[in-house]
């Protein structure tokens, strides 16, 4: 009859078998399930993770989730320029980045055609 012993160490469980052999196996990392969203992706939120790896895998997942989340703007183009296909754009932020765009673009087209500034 084999004896079989078992250690519990922090890092890993230590199987020693009766001929010798020794299997070692290692648990998976319990972290905290958190769910992706703004109020967790807060910078103050993320640093109470304690694990380093898991903390980093969080971060990746709030930029994916952030990078999801921002508006996809319009082509700039004579059309979308105009201000009331402009007052569309429902994201304030987004909006003035794509009223910036515009304005660049028309700044660019009179330099272009001879008018100066």
């Amino acid at each position: 009859m084999k004896t079989i012993y078992m250690v519990c160490i922090v890092v890993a469980v230590v199987v020693v078998v009766g001929g010798g052999v020794i299997l070692v196996h290692r648990p998976a990392k319990q972290t905290a399930a958190l769910d992706v969203n703004d109020e967790n992706c807060k910078v103050e939120n993320v640093l109470k993770i304690e694990d380093s790896e898991a903390r980093q895998d969080f971060l990746k997942k709030c930029q994916v989730f952030a990078a999801a989340k921002k508006p996809v703007l319009p082509v700039v183009n004579h059309e979308n320029c105009k201000p009331e296909n402009i007052v569309k754009i429902e994201d304030m932020a987004a909006r003035q980045d794509f009223r910036g765009k515009c304005d660049a673009a028309i700044t660019a087209q009179r330099r272009s055609r001879g008018y100066g500034f």
